[in-house]
């Protein structure tokens, strides 16, 4: 795409030669990933209710939280954490795709300015509040699973959905919400994927960390390009250069919630579904598998990584 993009796809693949990442499946949530068969088919993805927050039938999130307290943290360098991935809700550019059609979309209306850092529609903050109704009783009911730290993407659609899904940690001045440049949406030629400067982040939404070391590399967005759209390799790399900053920078902290968009959180969940080795499936994982989540959905992933032998 760009000098700084070519920059930071040779520092995180230097990054990810020392780690590779798994999942363990709990029986709790549905499989996140759906293998795609040799005639490119694939068998429809389930999405629970709000109300369940990708809990099963059955189920609860303080069965969850014993369990995951009983798993060992540590072993063989191995390290475990559970990411509660929530996509933005409905944003002015989602309304737009269904409105006009994917293909006038993507020539025409999604290069206007009109979209440039898309905000949610009506439709998309009544998504979030009853995304913020589900949280509040589960958290009455199961008052041991407590959220370490919030995770945000700089994008404001992503934003208005952490503020309004998870106010009280917002109101609660002591715990810690981070924005990070690395849970982007696909960067490039798209105008609502493009990011405001860091100043005007931190005046509009003062209560976030916009300067957390290793967050950011610039006031203003290098990333994006008006005329080249990211490559799905590029998107790989960044999301495993956020997966190593959670990992090395929150090391006692278990429970992350993280704010963001569809096709990056697709990316992490096919990273961490990788059965084999980092280099041989995290590039190639995406023609044997297809995810892809839906607008304010709740998605846990109990996250391992190792650290790769010599």
């Amino acid at each position: 795409m760009n000098s700084e993009t070519d920059d930071l796809t040779s520092s995180v693949s230097n990054a990810s030669d020392n780690y590779q990442f798994k999942h363990i499946p709990m029986k709790y949530f549905p499989p996140f990933l759906k293998k795609i068969d040799e005639k490119g088919k694939t068998e429809k993805s389930i999405h629970l209710p709000f109300t369940q927050l990708n809990l099963l039938n059955g189920h609860t999130y303080g069965e969850f939280v014993q369990e995951f307290t009983q798993l060992p943290q540590s072993i063989a360098e191995r390290q475990i954490k559970t990411f509660y991935f929530v996509r933005h809700a409905q944003g002015i550019h989602n309304e737009a795709e269904s409105k006009f059609g994917t293909d006038h979309w993507e020539s025409v209306e999604a290069k206007s300015e009109q979209y440039f850092d898309a905000t949610l529609t009506d439709f998309g903050r009544n998504q979030t509040k009853l995304l913020f109704d589900s949280i509040t009783k589960m958290q009455q009911s199961t008052p041991t699973l407590k959220f370490d730290l919030l995770i945000v993407s700089p994008l404001s659609r992503a934003i208005q959905t952490a503020q309004i899904a998870f106010q009280p940690l917002f109101d609660n001045p002591n715990f810690p919400i981070y924005s990070h440049e690395m849970i982007r949406e696909t960067i490039g030629r798209h105008y609502c994927d493009k990011r405001r400067s860091i100043t005007e982040l931190k005046q509009l939404y003062p209560r976030i960390n916009f300067s957390e070391p290793g967050a950011f590399n610039s006031d203003s967005d290098i990333l994006w390009n008006a005329n080249e759209r990211e490559t799905q390799e590029q998107i790989q790399l960044r999301a495993i250069k956020f997966l190593n900053w959670c990992f090395d920078r929150f090391v006692d902290e278990k429970h992350i919630l993280v704010t963001a968009h569809c096709e990056i959180i697709s990316t992490c969940a096919r990273i961490l579904g990788a059965n084999d080795s980092m280099q041989e499936e995290i590039i190639g994982n995406k023609d044997k598998y297809e995810f892809k989540i839906a607008n304010c959905e709740f998605l846990p992933i109990v996250a391992v990584r190792y650290k790769n032998r010599l």
